[in-house]
């Protein structure tokens, strides 16, 4: 199905006050880095969220899927929760400052 540029719009709205957030297309769908770390994917309109230490004590009871074949699962992130800026610029920094620093790109030869 895709997601709508309407959405990945939405929800770059919602994330306009976290320092060094990122949204980008990749593979038809698009990704979400806070300060270099991907710590989710907006895929089929839906917003994934890494379920990492920062992000679980905010999304308890929240459902979790895949988002897309073979991904490990995600927390879905319910759209009525895009809309409560605070809450969502929040779990998303939280979310960022507990995943690993992104490994360092070899130099190309």
């Amino acid at each position: 199905m895709g997601t709508t540029p309407e959405t990945a719009e939405a929800i770059r709205n919602a994330l306009s006050g976290v320092e060094e957030v990122v949204i980008k297309p990749m593979f038809g769908e698009y990704g979400i880095w806070v300060e270099g770390k991907l710590v989710g994917l907006i895929c089929d309109d839906l917003f994934f969220l890494k379920a990492s230490k920062g992000a679980l004590p905010h999304t308890v009871g929240f459902d979790e899927a895949p988002p897309y074949p073979g991904a490990k699962p995600s927390i879905i992130v319910p759209e009525e929760r895009w809309k409560d800026q605070d809450w969502l610029m929040t779990v998303v920094s939280d979310s960022a400052s507990t995943l690993p620093a992104p490994k360092p790109k070899k130099p190309k030869p």
